[in-house]
């Protein structure tokens, strides 16, 4: 189908496993001897896929997408219990997923009317100007370091008994860092609650239904296709 995803019934994994490396190191008293026993970090990475069946709020029209979601598991141990480490981070990505996949949506819009759907609005606000999070965490992080150093040099400067411009420089740029981020993630917040996705207009929002699911009665034909 070339304007719609192609659904597929079967949940898929695809396992990406990362290299061990060591963490941390413990000593253990064996025999007289002092032996490190370093700890391996292990990590499995799986992606899953699980259709999602939605009854249109608005015009009842039946319809599914594709929720695809990647969930990561990690397992930490001491080397005497490597054994089955692999295992344990697999378990534990599994579980994830799985969580992930009955928990999550995503913005999907009716194919028929273009109605995004109750449970689908909190999503569509916390994907509304995502970048602004990353940035102001980004801005408080550099606005920390040029406080810290601000202190540093105003320190410096008193145990000197010399006055320097840098600690006011820095203190200043610190500080309106600062503000800038946390007004970032206010106006995110506040945006995010403002933010309606029903507002788009309508061709556009039955577009993007129908570039992203299919009718039910589509998709169990492609079920009844693909086990054929």
């Amino acid at each position: 189908m070339t304007r719609r995803m192609r659904i597929l019934s079967e949940r898929s994994h695809e396992p990406r496993r990362g290299g061990a490396s060591q963490l941390a190191i413990s000593a253990s008293f064996i025999g007289g001897l002092t032996m490190a026993l370093p700890y391996i970090y292990t990590r499995t990475t799986l992606t899953g896929r699980v259709p999602k069946f939605v009854a249109c709020e608005q015009c009842a029209f039946e319809y599914v997408y594709l929720l695809e979601k990647t969930a990561v598991g990690e397992d930490v141990t001491n080397v005497l219990f490597l054994a089955g480490a692999d295992k344990r981070a697999s378990a534990d990505a599994e579980a994830r997923l799985r969580q992930a996949l009955e928990a999550s949506c995503e913005v999907v819009p009716c194919p028929a009317c273009g109605h995004v759907q109750e449970h689908m609005v909190r999503r569509a606000r916390n994907l509304r100007h995502r970048w602004m999070n990353p940035a102001a965490i980004f801005i408080l992080v550099a606005a920390g370091f040029m406080l810290g150093s601000s202190a540093i040099t105003t320190l410096v400067a008193t145990v000197t008994d010399q006055l320097f411009g840098v600690p006011i420089l820095l203190g200043g740029a610190g500080a309106v860092a600062a503000m800038i981020g946390v007004s970032l993630l206010r106006l995110k917040r506040l945006w995010a609650k403002r933010h309606n996705p029903n507002d788009a207009p309508v061709a556009t929002r039955k577009q993007q239904g129908n570039e992203l699911a299919v009718s039910r009665q589509e998709f169990l034909q492609m079920t009844e296709d693909e086990a054929r």
